[in-house]
């Protein structure tokens, strides 16, 4: 099925859920290209990664489990998610499910959209877009990834945190390019592009693939959420390991501030009105100081 049932995209639209997912990716992925004063702004915040998950390179870091830490927050999300569904009680979508493989050029259910021009993107972007939905690009790399995230002898000799790294580097970055479809605007950047967030980007329509703050309102983020899951109970089996206990990497971000007696999960304490507010404008206030940073040229962009 390749449509959410209203309640999950009604859950996931809220604005302080878009900017926790958007600053958690923001934060990891660009920590090291920071200038000292905005990492300590952000670690004053509660929001300094507790491993960054690229170099200041730009290129993923294999070595510090950070890799965990995205593999934590798919399954946590998912955890939320099926919460939502099972309150809706769709029959026909009951719980996240991930792909069993990753959709082929044919596959009628799942089109890879046409390749678009973005003229406010970053050339680099919009050419690995556009190679992203090749069918070369599906027969030589996916299929190739896929096969090799599958394998047992493969699983048995990685780390969690090396899976985890290894798979947001490759397949995640390549899926949410190559089912990307025009958003129809560009989103403003804030901090650089505008003071906020407008409202009107909060629209439960807004769900472009290619963005942090809008990927959780497509089906597409849900069905390969799912298909990461699955690699996660494969390398379980191949390590040999039981239960929940078992994670290094546990960072979801800054959990919210929330009264005694709050639920201990992130997207859990947001359902609460008044923390969600909290918890939105605070990570606005930290995406513009981000932002104001890399107008000045204090750091690299993105």
């Amino acid at each position: 099925m390749n449509t959410l049932p209203s309640p999950l995209v009604s859950a996931m639209a809220i604005r302080a859920r878009r900017m926790h997912h958007y600053l958690w990716h923001e934060v990891r992925d660009n920590w090291l290209t920071y200038p000292k004063d905005v990492q300590n702004e952000l670690a004053n915040a509660g929001w300094a990664p507790a491993r960054p998950a690229n170099l200041e390179s730009g290129g993923p870091d294999v070595t510090n489990d950070s890799g965990e830490d995205y593999l934590y927050m798919v399954r946590q999300t998912i955890r939320y998610a099926n919460t939502v569904l099972a309150k809706a009680g769709d029959p026909d979508y009951p719980k996240v499910e991930g792909w069993v493989e990753i959709p082929a050029p044919d596959d009628s259910e799942f089109p890879v959209p046409p390749v678009w021009y973005d003229p406010g993107e970053f050339p680099a972007i919009n050419q690995f877009t556009a190679r992203s939905k090749t069918d070369l690009t599906f027969h030589k790399h996916i299929e190739w990834w896929e096969t090799s995230f599958k394998q047992p002898s493969f699983l048995q000799v990685v780390s969690l945190g090396l899976l985890g790294s290894s798979l947001h580097a490759t397949l995640h970055d390549t899926v949410k390019r190559r089912w990307s479809a025009p958003p129809g605007g560009r989103r403003p950047e804030p901090g650089r592009d505008a003071p906020s967030i407008p409202v009107e980007w909060d629209d439960a329509r807004y769900n472009y693939l290619g963005d942090f703050y809008s990927m959780q309102l497509n089906p597409i983020y849900w069905k390969f959420a799912g298909w990461v899951d699955d690699r996660i109970e494969e390398w379980k089996v191949a390590h040999g390991v039981f239960g929940s206990d078992f994670w290094k990497g546990k960072w979801m971000g800054k959990v919210p501030d929330a009264p005694a007696g709050a639920p201990d999960g992130v997207y859990e304490r947001l359902d609460d009105p008044e923390v969600a507010k909290q918890h939105a404008d605070e990570a606005e206030r930290l995406l513009v100081v981000i932002g104001r940073s890399l107008a000045a040229g204090d750091a690299p962009p993105p």
